[in-house]
């Protein structure tokens, strides 16, 4: 047998090859670890998205609540703002997580909801019957909407494959 061909063909071929294998096993478990922090990290913000989603969407549901049990009589003098002083606390809380599209809907219903209950303040002062039947008129058709469009907009956000046609009409949703 020939050594040199030997330690030629071993040092030449083999040895490199090995060493270029371990490399590249390295490199590869390296790239498997960093894709599955990325991962993992971003399912964890996306939890942290649809958890402040369900917080703003109750959120909403409990100012509406109160809305309609303070407003829907007239109130009387000394009436506890507490729970809307809670609504806006937990919107500012929750808005971190959301981008800037979503978040600036949010805060239009926020702000569509103040400017509701500032009218109805202005109606305190008049104490008009005709007032506080549009304000009733309004708690029953108009507010209620508001957690319909936002469970919407909440949905189109969290989920790509959500789509309102296809939801929102039980009619076609029988029929197919």
């Amino acid at each position: 047998m020939n050594w040199n061909v030997f330690w030629s063909g071993l040092l030449g071929t083999t040895i490199p090859a090995f060493l270029f294998s371990l490399l590249m096993m390295y490199l590869n478990h390296r790239t498997n670890r960093t894709m599955e922090q990325y991962l993992s990290d971003h399912a964890l913000w996306h939890e942290k998205r649809v958890a402040s989603l369900l917080a703003i969407h109750d959120a909403f549901r409990q100012c509406l609540d109160f809305l309609r049990r303070e407003l829907y009589v007239a109130p009387s003098k000394g009436l506890d703002m507490t729970p809307l002083h809670d609504f806006f606390n937990s919107i500012q809380e929750n808005l971190v997580y959301l981008n800037d599209d979503l978040r600036q809907t949010i805060l239009n219903y926020q702000r569509e909801l103040l400017e509701f209950w500032n009218w109805t303040m202005t109606l305190r002062i008049d104490d008009g019957s005709d007032g506080w039947k549009q304000v009733q008129k309004r708690l029953d058709f108009e507010m209620p909407a508001y957690l319909e469009k936002l469970r919407q907009v909440i949905n189109t956000y969290a989920d790509p494959t959500y789509s309102k046609d296809e939801i929102s009409d039980p009619i076609k949703r029988s029929r197919t």
